[in-house]
């Protein structure tokens, strides 16, 4: 079946465990090819896109936020910046504090150790940096998992005030009002 993501669509991939969601993801991250069927972004196949194409366009949040070996939370946040992909793309000063902000991030988190921060607040800073890279879709691991109802809702809100294209998969509907399209994988189930 053929799926289109257009601009600032949400799209969610909901299923429960083990029906093929990180899977999806996986071949969506154009790590793992197609058993049948194609992907395409800008309307060109997968296959023939370079990684560098690839990467320009899509960033992505693993469901486990791994920082960036990195002594400040500053430091995990402007790390990116400094691969060759993204050299001359730096965020500004008012950017990371707007985005933390919009994350509800304390400021003073910047200068703390990442090895200290909860599991909510590392997954916090893993999609404020996706969101700070200027990609145009975004590819999100149970983006929910590790946050609380309240932290889930003020992350979908940051996302959706994005504009970007978001496709994420979950198993678990923790903001029902954030997707505008659901793909719904139950049916691997029945077979």
């Amino acid at each position: 079946r053929s799926e289109v993501l257009p601009q600032p669509e949400r799209v969610r991939v909901m299923a429960p465990s083990g029906c093929g969601k990180t899977s999806f993801l996986m071949m969506a991250l154009k790590l793992l090819a197609p058993a049948e069927g194609a992907l395409a972004l800008d309307g060109k196949d997968y296959a023939g896109l370079s990684f560098a194409h690839f990467r320009r366009a899509i960033a992505a949040v693993p469901q486990e936020a791994e920082l960036a070996d990195e002594p400040t939370v500053r430091g995990v946040i402007e790390a990116p910046f400094g691969y060759r992909l993204n050299r001359g793309v730096r965020p500004s000063e008012a950017a990371i504090r707007a985005g933390l902000a919009a994350f509800a991030l304390d400021p003073a988190i910047l200068d703390r150790d990442p090895a200290s921060l909860s599991g909510g607040e590392k997954q916090r800073v893993a999609c404020l940096v996706a969101l700070l890279l200027p990609r145009r879709v975004l590819l999100l691991d149970e983006p929910f998992s590790a946050l609380d109802p309240d932290s889930a809702r003020v992350v979908a809100r940051a996302f959706a005030d994005s504009g970007r294209a978001i496709l994420y998969v979950t198993h678990v509907d923790l903001v029902p009002s954030f997707p505008t399209r659901t793909i719904d994988l139950e049916a691997c189930h029945a077979r």
